[in-house]
This record gives C-alpha cells, sequence and structure tokens, in this order.
C-alpha cells in the first residue's frame, strides 16, 4: 500500500522539451524500461492486470505547441503499486538510473521520495483522480459483441466501476471482498486520451466511496477502472495530507 513521487527535468537543456500531448503510452514505456533485468522483467508481457498505476504529469512550466507540451521545468510523476516487491524493484532502479526517457527524450532524475503510505480504516473516504479513468460495458452490436466506454453518469457506471476493482482485488489478493457503494461522483471533467492509435474517452473526478476499507486503499494503491498501467485511473485521498508537487521542485526551471 505504497506510492513514490518521482521528481525529474528535461535532460537536453540546449533544445526544446516538447512531448505529445498524449504522453501516457510513453510514460507507461519508461517505467516498464526501468523494470528490465529485474524479477518484472517481462511484466510488460502479462495478459492480465499489471497491479500498479501513474499519475498525469504535474508541470510546473510549460508552453503549448501545436505539435505538443514544451517542457519548461520540472516535473513531478506519482507511481503506485499495491505489490511492495514491485515497488521496491521500481525504486532500485531509479536510484540506480540517473535518467529516464520519455519519447526518446532523457529526463534526468532528481529525486525518488520514500515510500508513502495510507491506510483506510472507516470504510468512506473521498478519492480524487490524477489520471483520468476509464471504464468500458460490453454492447452488442449485431452479431458482435463489442467493448463502448461509458461516462459517470451512464445507469451502469457506478456498478461496472465497482465490479471492476472488487474483480482486480480478489486477483491480486486472493480472496473475496465485501460490498462497496458509490455515494457520488462530481466535478467530472471528459478527456480524450490516445493510446497508439487507438482513442480513449476518460473521465477526471472526484468519487465518494463507503464500503470495505480493504477495497478503498486498494482503489488507492491501485487505481480505478481499466488500463491503470497505462496510465488511467491513479487516484489519491482527500484525507492523505501529501503535497501533489515539492517546494524544492516549484524552483527548478530549464534554462
Amino acid at each position: 500500500m505504497t506510492r513514490v513521487r518521482l521528481v525529474i527535468i528535461p535532460e537536453a537543456i540546449d533544445r526544446p522539451c516538447i512531448i505529445d500531448y498524449n504522453y501516457q503510452h510513453s510514460v507507461a514505456s519508461a517505467l516498464f524500461d526501468l523494470l528490465r533485468g529485474t524479477s518484472y522483467d517481462d511484466l510488460h508481457n502479462k495478459k492480465s492486470y499489471k497491479f500498479f498505476s501513474f499519475s498525469r504529469l504535474y508541470l510546473d512550466s510549460l508552453q503549448t505547441r501545436k505539435n505538443g507540451i514544451e517542457v519548461l521545468g520540472g516535473v513531478t510523476l506519482w507511481y503506485s503499486t499495491p505489490d511492495d516487491d514491485l515497488l521496491d524493484a521500481t525504486i532500485s532502479s531509479l536510484e540506480e538510473t540517473d535518467s529516464i526517457n520519455i519519447e526518446g527524450l532523457p529526463f534526468r532524475v532528481l529525486s525518488v521520495s520514500k515510500p508513502f503510505r495510507y491506510s483506510n480504516n472507516r470504510g468512506e473516504d473521498t478519492l480524487i483522480s490524477m489520471s483520468p479513468v476509464l471504464v468500458r460495458s460490453l454492447v452488442q452490436k449485431g452479431e458482435q459483441t463489442k467493448q463502448w466506454e461509458i461516462a459517470p453518469d451512464d445507469d451502469e457506471y457506478e456498478e461496472i466501476l465497482v465490479e471492476k476493482l472488487k474483480r482486480k482485488y480478489s486477483d491480486f489478493k486472493n480472496e473475496d471482498s465485501d460490498d462497496l457503494e458509490v455515494v457520488s461522483i462530481w466535478d467530472v471533467q471528459r478527456k480524450m486520451v490516445r493510446i497508439l492509435d487507438v482513442w480513449h474517452r476518460c473521465y477526471f473526478y472526484k468519487i465518494r466511496l463507503r464500503g470495505d476499507p480493504r477495497l478503498i486503499n486498494f482503489a488507492y494503491d491501485c487505481g480505478l477502472g481499466e488500463k491503470n498501467s497505462m496510465g488511467f485511473g491513479m487516484v489519491r485521498s482527500a484525507l492523505d495530507g501529501i503535497p501533489i508537487q515539492t517546494l524544492e521542485h516549484l524552483k527548478v526551471t530549464v534554462k
């Protein structure tokens, strides 16, 4: 039940650092690359859940361009997993390297925080998305069954969201969970995200959950919805008290 905060800065200060608006796949690739040579070397080929999530990039200073986002300062990236061994392997690799590559651009690793731990024993919490949440439903189209992305105001959204979380929890823990209720979802913002050549309709929002504390903790650790390892569904607790960015980070500027 841990997460770390990674602060990076563009390495190539002699030329513009421009990343695609749809950078999630590139960040996921960078995180998988960190696992090369570890016991998780083949995690990217695993067909089922990867059991980690990461946040959107929090940029201190940027300039929007036609061809992407020009990074002008430090960048904060959050990484979370319920798998302590996976977290240890990721941290160890980050401590051994001085840079990671996003879209072929080197970023120098300035700092990796100590793991933050958060545990909910009350059975109720408000979670805030740090990356957009993706939820899909099976829809019958003629003789074919297709996956269709649904919105928080769809009738089946809350039920499917909880069911997917319970399924992930059962797969990871090898045990059943108790009930979980979505009390409310608000401050909804739609976002379209491209992963390779596929566009996904997903949502940032705040969500109030009530029920099995184990499921609330697991949502915090692993994320809500689908494709968590591609940068979807990471959440934070409104009560965890962890600053998203650091004061040292705010002082970093690319000259």
